[in-house]
């Protein structure tokens, strides 16, 4: 229902990953835009800056790290 348009989508599988992309994005002042399980129904994971931005997609941080019961 939803299109838009972003500079690249990146796509981590580690914490050090998510890390190294906020700092480059910050350093460059680039607006990030995180992405789940693309389960919004709002358009949520649009960017309202056009193609100015990054997509950080969670689709490969998909291992528990620890449970606290």
């Amino acid at each position: 229902d939803y299109q838009g348009s972003a500079i690249a989508v990146l796509r981590p599988s580690t914490v050090e990953e998510v890390q190294t992309t906020v700092r480059i994005c910050a350093d460059y002042r680039t607006a990030i835009i995180p992405q789940g399980g693309n389960t919004g129904l709002v358009s949520g994971a649009i960017s309202a800056h056009g193609s100015d931005a990054v997509v950080l997609s969670t689709e490969r941080l998909n291992r528990i790290r620890a449970i606290d019961p």
